[in-house]
C-alpha cells in the first residue's frame, strides 16, 4: 500500500514536470 501511495505521487511529479516543463526551467525534472 505504501509503495503504490509513493509510485503514484513520483508518477503525478513527472507527469506535472512534463507538463509544465517549460514553465519549471528552474526544477530539475
Amino acid at each position: 500500500m505504501l509503495w503504490d501511495v509513493l509510485l503514484t505521487e513520483v508518477a503525478v511529479q513527472l507527469t506535472q514536470c512534463e507538463k509544465n516543463h517549460q514553465e519549471l526551467l528552474a526544477r530539475r525534472c
